[in-house]
């Protein structure tokens, strides 16, 4: 880890302490690591006591410190610090960007899955996310799964949307399926505008890192896509409209594949 000369004689050492006659006297090696980082690193290497990793910046620190000095990262990824620090709701929501990439990192796929669930409102097209990302993480793959995962959720909501029953929810005025469509989703339309509306309303519902589903009139918003006239779910559909609902998020895309290799 440091070039430092090995192999001194016991003259030689008696020699250079009695010259080291204060602190200003001790050689300096210069690293880039900042305190907390070596501290840290040198106490996971040694049979210490497993110090607390309880923020991404330290993590993510270490991970890059680890690769620089061709340290094996089974220790830093047995801590119990760190694994809890990637499955706390609070701080996934808050940090979901870099516990995905750091999981990357480390090779988690669990964690890197669950974290993946809180990045549904990310923007990957924002070029300093996709930066931030590819750094901590190490790989593109990281965001290529992202993109993945896009996909995957857009074709699914397709199918979702459709086992809405909406033409049978909305009034005669927004039944015109032939009528070309020239509404904004602001302005009172005909269903092709109610339907995109409901498509982005149901979008935004499915951004929940745990989406459920116990009323499908406020889970889809239909206050925001039917107006005053329109009939809306009859009492009696209710129950099994939000049961059938409930049971198509089930299986919608919720978490990344899995951990790919470049």
């Amino acid at each position: 880890m440091f070039s430092l000369p090995q192999g001194m004689s016991t003259k030689q050492t008696s020699s250079l302490s009695s010259s080291l006659s204060d602190e200003a006297d001790i050689p300096v090696i210069d690293v880039s690591e900042d305190p907390k980082t070596l501290h840290t690193l040198l106490s996971l290497l040694y049979p210490t006591d497993v110090p607390a990793i309880n923020c991404y910046d330290l993590a993510t620190s270490l991970v890059e410190a680890c690769d620089k000095y061709s340290i094996e990262l089974g220790r830093l990824r047995a801590s119990p610090s760190l694994r809890n620090l990637m499955v706390k709701p609070a701080l996934l929501k808050e940090h979901g960007l870099r516990a995905y990439a750091l999981a990357w990192r480390l090779g988690l796929e669990d964690e890197a899955k669950t974290a993946s669930r809180y990045l549904h409102g990310v923007d990957i097209k924002d070029r300093q996310i996709i930066a931030d990302l590819n750094r901590r993480s190490g790989t593109i793959s990281a965001l290529l799964a992202l993109w993945d995962l896009r996909l995957r959720r857009e074709e699914a909501l397709d199918v979702l949307v459709d086992s809405i029953p909406l033409r049978q929810w909305v009034c005669l005025p927004h039944g015109g399926l032939d009528v070309e469509d020239k509404m904004s989703y602001e302005n009172e339309g005909n269903f092709r505008a109610r339907a995109r509306l409901l498509r982005h309303v149901t979008h935004l519902a499915l951004q929940e890192p745990y989406p459920l589903c116990k009323d499908i009139r406020s889970f889809i918003g239909l206050q925001r896509v039917i107006c005053g006239y329109c009939p809306g779910v009859p009492t009696a559909e209710v129950a099994p409209a939000s049961a059938s609902l409930a049971n198509v998020i089930e299986r919608y895309p919720q978490t990344i594949s899995g951990l790919h290799v470049d």
